[in-house]
């Protein structure tokens, strides 16, 4: 019975599983490291902060009370109220909200997919190479104890 040819094989039948998950996580990791925020939401982002802002300064000036982010303290109901009222029946805030744009640019499907090849490929070889590397180590090792206790 050779235990090491066993366990290679089993590390290899380990490593092609490992490659399989590493290419699935390597793609969606890919998609995620490379996307790009898109310089029209940054813009739209502006504009609706700017409406909300404006909003929130004709809410406080309806209750008369200071503005909230001046004051420092927690928004009261009345503004709440005040604050949705207006925004329900803002046609300005209506067109910003309706051209929103996407928010990230992807990357391309074709670098997902070198993402998730260049991970399967390394988790393939880790595996398998740790696997080994591990068996052979520990037979070295024991081979190495045993021939301590020999007699010369």
């Amino acid at each position: 019975m050779n235990i090491v040819k066993g366990i290679d094989r089993i590390a290899l039948v380990l490593a092609i599983l490992a490659a399989v998950t590493g290419f699935i996580l390597g793609l969606g990791e890919t998609k995620d490291r490379f996307k790009t925020k898109n310089p029209d939401y940054k813009t739209w982002e502006n504009k609706y902060d700017a409406r909300i802002g404006y909003l929130e300064e004709e809410a406080a000036k309806k209750l008369g009370q200071k503005k909230a982010r001046e004051s420092g303290i927690v928004v009261s109901p009345e503004m709440l109220d005040t604050m949705w009222e207006l925004k329900k029946d803002d046609p300005i805030l209506r067109d910003i909200v309706g051209s929103r744009p996407i928010e990230y640019w992807y990357p391309p499907l074709y670098k997902g997919i070198i993402g998730g090849l260049i991970t399967a490929s390394l988790f393939f070889l880790v595996m398998l190479f740790g696997i080994c590397g591990m068996t052979r180590g520990i037979k070295r090792f024991s081979l190495w104890i045993i021939r301590g206790f020999r007699d010369e």
